[in-house]
């Protein structure tokens, strides 16, 4: 790799390291404000550990809401960056991307990438109670097909 592009490389790496921090920071102080998709009774206090929860565990219907806001969050973070670094940004992760004609979307992309894979690192009790009780319920479900004679193969 040529001395350049590496540094290039290094500081495209310093920087989605620092909005990825940002947006999951965003995320954790971003109530839930009517989208909790786990139900009422959660352990869940906000919106990141809505995103750990279906990450680690079962999406929801209602997903896409969620991919919204991360890169709601992750293109704001970018914006909020000086044009010079917003260029880097968008040169290395654009660079020999032919699935994006605007590079700023890349960008976006690349760091809900980062952001789904720290979600699913991510944890704490109440991500934990909030797994052990999915777990629970569909183990029940199962076990109600179960009795009732539901074959998934009959349709």
């Amino acid at each position: 790799m040529e001395p350049e592009y590496e540094l290039l490389y290094q500081l495209n790496k310093y920087y989605k390291k620092l909005l990825v921090e940002n947006v999951v920071s965003t995320l954790l102080e971003t109530g839930k404000q009517g989208l909790d998709l786990q139900g009422q009774e959660s352990s869940l206090k906000n919106v990141w550990e809505e995103i750990c929860v279906q990450v680690q565990g079962r999406y929801s219907g209602n997903w896409e809401v969620y991919e919204i806001l991360i890169r709601s969050a992750a293109r704001s973070e970018v914006k909020s960056l000086p044009k010079e670094i917003r260029d880097v940004l968008e040169y290395i992760e654009g660079f020999d991307d032919e699935e994006f004609t605007d590079h700023a979307e890349a960008v976006a992309e690349a760091l809900k990438i980062e952001i789904l894979s720290e979600a699913a690192d991510y944890s704490n009790d109440g991500i934990k109670t909030c797994l052990l009780n999915l777990e629970e319920s569909e183990a029940i479900n199962e076990d109600e097909e179960d009795e009732i004679g539901f074959d998934e193969k009959q349709f």
